[in-house]
């Protein structure tokens, strides 16, 4: 399930992104819309409620705000393992996480 917009903007907030940069970047995602072209032809238009733009230069920095969040609040809640001499709460690489826990 991907998160809506208004969750984006939330989880800015809470780790004290300027209040101008939050307002600049939540009205950059108001009123989206999109159009799929079928059989050579346009759909009708629809809005877009969740997720980030795919190719746009804020998009990382938007999923890594909610990444960051999603994982402090699974921290709460995990084990860790021990692969000598360290010990490990989770793997991350680009957008795959694995996450040690004992239930979900």
């Amino acid at each position: 399930m991907c998160p809506n917009q208004t969750d984006h903007v939330m989880v800015m907030e809470c780790y004290g992104v300027p209040e101008k940069i939050v307002r600049l970047i939540k009205a950059f995602y108001e009123r989206t819309s999109m159009q799929i072209c079928l059989y050579g032809e346009l759909t009708e238009s629809f809005k877009i409620k969740t997720g980030v733009r795919q190719g746009c230069i804020i998009s990382p920095t938007i999923f890594n705000y909610a990444i960051d969040w999603v994982m402090d609040t699974a921290y709460r809640h995990s084990r860790s393992i021990q692969i000598s001499p360290k010990r490990f709460t989770d793997l991350e690489y680009v957008g795959d996480v694995v996450l040690f826990a004992d239930e979900i």
